[in-house]
């Protein structure tokens, strides 16, 4: 038997997720603001889907749709509704899921790329001849979520039932699930899936099991060039990710804030100095400053360098824009006057901003 897995040591959750959870949640009557604050997302994290979410934020955002989940949700739902989500943030995804040689071999690419969406819960894909088994462990460290349960779930019905409109012989195919965190009735669910489903009582994990002679056989739309096309360019977006650790993030993530509020604040009558810096972005994470500061440390970052580098790398960029005066480029690095980002950049470079080779060379 075959089995195809894929895991992260620094689990991430993509933003869009999380946009479409705000989404949800609006509809409930929750405003976007106080599911950012709750959550401990900035407006600019929550304006750029293509950042990633840490897991303990994910976990805030997960609770708050699931106090506020219905199963008739699901029931009501359009078919293909989550491809077509999917395919908003994801495009890549659906390419290769829908144009696979065949339904065993869609779904073992469903596993493997899955998490370029969100690597929080387990999945895992064991296959042989005629039967394959997908399994879903939702994250150990909270209750088992019915909500994030069934998405998993129904984005693997899309599929199957893909598949099964192009091959001769049917697939059985049927749900297994586990504590889901509440109680829930089988028939209930079996609609849902449209599938037979078994509870399985204790376990924490839930599986789709599929048999049937044509599980392997090849479909006649699949187009071999775009799926391979769609397979290489994934697997060059998984192995990014794999190599973007922790501390990327989390720098990644405090710039952004930094950046936020200079441009909220450029203009303004005075200085923004670095403990207030660590308290608009601390607050934005949702902890106190000392603990952002021990977060950092403990990735071997400081918020000081992290705020030099950013100015390190900016200033050239800045410099260069013909738009922008010394009081502008100034503002952007987060310092009120003209004269206090002069005094700031003769102390590192000796010379006066309007001396920069980058400044001279303004087109």
């Amino acid at each position: 038997m075959s089995i195809c897995t894929f895991s992260i040591r620094e689990p991430t959750v993509s933003m869009h997720v999380v946009r479409l959870m705000q989404r949800h949640l609006s509809a409930r009557g929750v405003e976007a603001e106080i599911f950012r604050r709750h959550v401990g997302v900035s407006e600019v994290e929550f304006s750029r889907p293509q950042s990633r979410l840490d897991v303990r934020r994910f976990r805030q955002a997960r609770r708050l749709v699931e106090d506020t989940g219905r199963l008739m949700d699901f029931r009501e739902r359009v078919p293909l509704a989550w491809t077509e989500w999917v395919s908003q943030g994801w495009p890549d995804l659906p390419a290769l899921w829908f144009n696979s040689a065949s339904l065993g071999s869609a779904l073992q690419h469903y596993v493997r790329f899955r998490p370029l969406i969100s690597e929080v819960d387990a999945m895992k894909c064991e296959a042989d001849t005629d039967t394959l088994v997908l399994s879903c462990t939702p994250d150990a460290r909270t209750d088992a979520n019915m909500m994030s349960t069934v998405s998993h779930l129904l984005m693997v019905r899309d599929l199957i039932a893909h598949y099964q409109q192009c091959l001769d012989q049917p697939i059985a195919a049927r749900v297994e699930l586990g504590e889901v965190g509440r109680p829930v009735v089988a028939a209930q669910c079996s609609e849902i899936f449209d599938m037979p489903l078994s509870i399985r009582s204790g376990a924490r994990e839930h599986r789709i099991v599929l048999q049937g002679r044509d599980l392997w056989a090849q479909v006649q739309s699949h187009h071999h060039l775009c799926s391979t096309w769609s397979e290489n360019a994934l697997e060059a977006q998984l192995q990014a990710l794999a190599q973007t650790g922790a501390a990327q993030i989390l720098a990644r993530r405090v710039e952004d804030l930094i950046e936020t509020l200079w441009q909220d604040a450029g203009g303004g009558d005075r200085e923004v100095n670095s403990i207030a810096l660590q308290q608009y972005v601390a607050k934005a994470m949702g902890m106190s400053r000392w603990t952002l500061q021990r977060n950092l440390a403990s990735h071997g970052l400081s918020f000081t360098k992290l705020l030099d580098d950013l100015r390190v790398r900016r200033l050239p960029t800045l410099l260069s824009d013909p738009s922008l005066s010394l009081l502008n480029v100034g503002s952007r690095l987060g310092f009120a006057t003209q004269s206090a980002f002069s005094t700031y950049f003769r102390s590192r470079h000796g010379y006066p901003p309007s001396r920069d080779p980058a400044w001279l060379g303004r087109g």
